[in-house]
């Protein structure tokens, strides 16, 4: 499937298991196709079921709350609005789809509650990440994003686990 001029490869099963309020994390390094992927799952379900989707991008809440910088404060309040906005989508009856870089255990654990959350509305939540490619990563972020930055970035990422609050835990590629 095409999707803002990507190529990007469903991981087999992941529509199977999503219903209605089912939370999605995608995680990985900046420029491998997390919001690629993220707008692709959105319109093959709304293909399939005619369903509600909604995607929660850190990006998008950095550029509105971090415009000039970023403190422990703006970090804070930060962390809230997308978690604010996860349980909202799921509370509309949506599939949430939060696309972030999710890069380590500690991160990603700061919206266990909204992994909760899901479960609580007997849906899934599920784990979507894609293996570190640095090299993929500075070909397609180099410009923006510093590259020793996107090297610290590749150095620390953690492989989600079954230790994770996660049901389902699949592996994507870019394409």
């Amino acid at each position: 499937m095409e999707t803002q001029g990507s190529k990007v490869t469903l991981p087999a099963g992941l529509l199977d298991v999503l219903k209605p309020q089912s939370f999605v994390m995608l995680s990985g390094l900046p420029g491998l196709g997390k919001t690629s992927l993220a707008h692709a799952i959105k319109e093959m379900l709304w293909e399939l079921r005619e369903g509600k989707v909604g995607i929660v991008s850190s990006d998008d809440i950095w550029e509105l709350v971090a415009p000039w910088g970023y403190s422990p404060q703006i970090n804070q309040r930060g962390y809230q609005m997308m978690l604010d906005l996860c349980t909202a989508y799921m509370e509309q009856g949506a599939v949430t789809i939060f696309d972030s870089t999710g890069l380590t255990k500690k991160h990603r654990n700061r919206f266990h509650w909204a992994a909760v959350r899901a479960r609580a509305y007997g849906a899934n939540p599920v784990s979507v990440w894609f293996p570190p490619d640095l090299e993929l990563s500075i070909e397609r972020r180099g410009s923006v994003i510093d590259e020793e930055r996107l090297r610290s970035f590749a150095k620390s990422f953690e492989e989600p686990s079954s230790a994770e609050p996660f049901d389902f835990i699949f592996e994507a590629s870019p394409v």
